[in-house]
């Protein structure tokens, strides 16, 4: 079983060695191909990159994305794709391309127009929640990034990426819980990557989790427009069907209506956005 040092620094998760390591860690919990799943894992990140000559090397995500959107053609999800190979490489290809990338941005003040990073603005954060936290890295992160505050990952219990996952938390002193409803106080942040496209009724989660814990501000990274495994083409809306590309507005009205002020930032497309209450 691979374990990583509690000094490591997280953020440098990033080498062929990493995956290597990652993936062996995985494969203690849940027994898959690891020559297999590395190489994908990183024609996955040549894909998300933009180098679509590797979408051949893809055929098992394709299969998988087809399996998810004829199950919801079907009016029933089929969450097992979550549990297969290809979304363990998934996993690892998106804390490359996306939510490392994300967390390194929070911490470089040339994104801010004041000039002060946003993890330097909530540097007095007590309590940090990681909603969707995959197999833990994006949590072990956070905590890097605020020591000093209780962090907490949000994981579908009774899955492997739990299991990773608080392998991972038992390494960084963070907790995994299976929803915000088990946080057992009110956070300052919320960091959100590529999570609440994977929810039918985001915009209502979104209010169940400012009234469970009431977040200071938010680091959100939606893609609902996106077709990818396990991302909703219709969402719901109290009794309307809304498309992906038009979830959006709903979602970031609903932030304004709690109070919410969205922060203008260099970051390229704004992503990730940061939302914060007065």
């Amino acid at each position: 079983m691979i374990t990583f040092d509690q000094t490591y620094d997280v953020l440098g998760l990033q080498s062929k060695k990493d995956l290597f390591d990652y993936l062996t860690m995985v494969d203690g919990v849940k027994h898959i191909d690891i020559e297999h799943t590395y190489k994908i894992a990183l024609a996955s990140i040549r894909y998300y990159n933009g180098d679509h000559a590797m979408r051949e090397h893809l055929q098992a995500g394709q299969e998988l994305e087809r399996q998810w959107y004829e199950s919801l053609e079907q009016g029933k999800p089929d969450y097992s794709v979550y549990d297969n190979e290809f979304y363990v490489a998934d996993l690892w290809a998106c804390w490359i391309v996306y939510s490392r990338k994300y967390l390194k941005a929070m911490e470089n003040s040339k994104n801010m127009r004041q000039g002060v990073s946003i993890s330097a603005q909530l540097r007095n954060a007590e309590c940090v929640v990681d909603l969707g936290n995959g197999f833990g890295y994006t949590s072990a992160a956070l905590k890097q990034m605020f020591p000093w505050a209780k962090v907490y990952g949000t994981n579908l219990e009774d899955t492997f990426q739990y299991q990773v996952s608080s392998l991972v938390g038992k390494q960084y002193n963070f907790q995994v819980v299976p929803s915000s409803t088990m946080v057992p106080q009110n956070a300052d942040l919320v960091f959100a990557s590529e999570y609440f496209e994977h929810i039918e009724r985001p915009v209502e989660h979104l209010n169940d989790v400012i009234q469970e814990i009431e977040p200071k501000a938010f680091i959100i990274a939606n893609a609902f427009g996106a077709i990818s495994i396990g991302h909703f083409h219709l969402y719901y809306h109290g009794q309307k069907t809304i498309p992906g590309d038009k979830i959006s507005r709903l979602f970031n009205q609903c932030l304004r209506d709690h109070g919410y002020k969205k922060i203008e930032t260099k970051l390229w497309n704004n992503r990730p956005s940061y939302w914060r209450r007065p």
